[in-house]
């Protein structure tokens, strides 16, 4: 949407986390208000949003944005204080949680990606803070579109820098069908999945982890903790499953969410 990317801020890590949290956000507030400005006016005819109601939208964004932030940086500091002697990954879904694919009739692929302007500075302090961690992706698009799109201007480029090439996990490199599953046959794949907390009640797991692509998400997770037992995995995602994991944040929760504020 053409607009110009701020500064960006290193947060030392003795500062507290309010205040960690705070300064990154400062560095990305004005930029994150811009681009939903321009987001929402693009949007709102589409989806018959009246002007009046712009600003209104436009702070839900922003809070929003804010929440992303506050989830991911404090998840990521409590898996590494948690786990120092460990290697660590932090693995984000894409779509609805740091992007949006922008779709136009009649194409058959997107023509560009919305990426959520906290989504730079965010990878930029973790990298600052946790330089020997990798950060990738674990998502429902094909490989091969990811690593097209983190070249393109237009989708994913502008967190190229950011990303370890060999973290990009994509579902289609799951050998689970979930198709034709009822819900106790759920069930009993998640108890076999060691990457679950087994103090959470299985029935309501099986409930809320609902999509095949989140059980092929917790199949490919649990492939990676068994192939490398000596890292600790972490994964963002607007779907429920990574509550249910050591380390995870889901953007969707109860009583407010994080997830990409599209309209």
């Amino acid at each position: 949407m053409g607009i110009e990317r701020g500064p960006q801020f290193n947060i030392p890590e003795k500062e507290s986390g309010h205040e960690e949290i705070e300064k990154i956000w400062e560095g990305v507030e004005q930029e994150a208000r811009g681009f939903y400005k321009e987001y929402v006016a693009e949007r709102a005819p589409k989806v018959g949003l009246e002007p009046e109601r712009f600003e209104e939208r436009i702070e839900k964004c922003l809070e929003s944005e804010k929440r992303f932030l506050k989830w991911v940086w404090e998840e990521a500091k409590r898996m590494h204080s948690q786990t120092p002697s460990s290697k660590h990954e932090i693995l984000f879904d894409i779509d609805d949680t740091i992007a949006e694919a922008k779709w136009e009739n009649g194409s058959k692929e997107p023509v560009a990606t919305y990426v959520r302007p906290a989504t730079k500075v965010l990878l930029k302090n973790l990298r600052a803070l946790y330089p020997e961690s990798k950060i990738g992706f674990i998502t429902i698009r094909q490989k091969d579109r990811v690593e097209k799109d983190l070249k393109d201007p237009k989708h994913l480029k502008e967190v190229e820098e950011f990303i370890d090439k060999d973290s990009i996990y994509t579902t289609e490199s799951s050998s689970l069908d979930p198709s034709g599953l009822d819900l106790n046959d759920v069930k009993e794949l998640i108890k076999s999945f060691s990457i679950v907390r087994n103090n959470e009640n299985m029935d309501l797991v099986a409930a809320s982890i609902s999509s095949g692509s989140e059980l092929q998400k917790l199949d490919i997770l649990r492939d990676l903790q068994e192939n490398n037992p000596d890292t600790e995995f972490m994964v963002v995602d607007n779907d429920n499953f990574p509550e249910y994991i050591k380390y995870g944040v889901s953007l969707t929760r109860e009583f407010s969410n994080a997830v990409f504020p599209h309209l």
